[in-house]
């Protein structure tokens, strides 16, 4: 199945139509050249690379922080079933990981994806409402509750023929 006939399926268009996937990596690694050559020229060569290093050093501390908090928190919850609070948690790993990329387009891309003014922007703009028939709860609407009967098994019983 392709990926039109899935988003028609779903309802909804596809993001990149087809082949625009690899015009939009040629664009972006023109980018990439042309911001990095712009930034060599006025600052040099050498402090152009030393500032794209330092900028992957600086996404890869904040992906450490990033996947501390998580493993902290899945710990706590003892491996069940947790959300994370604070919004756009996924566009904040998106633009750590931007930032690890080396050159200047993709730490701009990161900044945007970073700073909570623009991240949020682009959080409205892909929250999607929930599928029909799925009702979404937020923390407080819900409570888990124990089975009572199944407290005692060490293991599910096998089903009756």
């Amino acid at each position: 199945m392709r990926v039109d006939e899935r988003a028609r399926l779903r309802g909804s268009e596809p993001v990149f139509k087809a082949g625009g996937v690899p015009a939009l990596a040629i664009a972006y690694l023109l980018g990439e050249f042309f911001t990095f050559g712009l930034v060599s020229d006025r600052l040099g060569f050498f402090l152009a690379f030393i500032l794209a290093i330092g900028k992957s050093v600086l996404g890869f501390m904040i992906l450490g922080a990033f996947m501390r908090r998580l493993l902290g928190t899945l710990a706590r919850s003892g491996g069940g079933i947790f959300k994370m609070q604070g919004s756009g948690i996924g566009l904040r790993l998106l633009g750590a990981l931007f930032l690890i990329l080396p050159g200047f387009l993709s730490g701009l891309i990161a900044l945007a994806l970073l700073l909570p003014g623009l991240r949020d922007l682009f959080a409205t703009r892909t929250d999607r409402p929930a599928p029909d028939g799925v009702i979404e709860l937020s923390e407080g609407d819900w409570r888990e509750i124990e089975d009572e009967k199944a407290k005692g098994r060490t293991r599910p019983r096998k089903p009756r023929p």
